[in-house]
């Protein structure tokens, strides 16, 4: 997904986790008939769109024990580098970033929330991405 600031959001990606109830963990399917959103409108011609009108993506995804489910995805609102949630970047999410530098650990099986580029790998990119959202 990308923020009307132009910033490029990861969704979802072969072998992520999703919880899909409380407690319910499933690890997604790999392979590109695996993902399904609406994407072949600009969304003024009447045609579905996966997108709400508030920037939320609607999309199916499989799971390796066969099942499948419909999700939405808000993070639109999200600030890339916002490590602790709470609407900003700043020293907290400096330190977060620190303290997960290096591989992320069975990835891409479990989530690593410092990789904010998506490469498994918590290192200076992510740290510039951190730094370009700073404030």
């Amino acid at each position: 997904m990308q923020t009307p600031g132009g910033v490029v959001t990861l969704v979802v990606r072969m072998g992520d986790v999703l919880e899909v109830a409380p407690g319910d963990f499933r690890t997604v399917q790999g392979g590109t008939a695996n993902f399904e959103f609406t994407c072949h409108t600009g969304g003024q011609d009447g045609r579905p769109s996966g997108f709400a009108d508030d920037g939320r993506l609607g999309f199916h995804a499989q799971f390796t024990d066969g099942t499948s489910g419909l999700f939405v995805a808000s993070t639109v609102t999200a600030i890339p580098g916002d490590l602790d949630g709470d609407g900003m970047v700043g020293i907290t999410d400096f330190l977060m970033l620190l303290g997960l530098w290096g591989p992320c650990p069975d990835c891409p099986a479990t989530s690593c929330p410092a990789d904010l580029d998506g490469d498994c790998i918590v290192g200076i990119t992510d740290f510039l991405m951190l730094l370009a959202n700073w404030g």
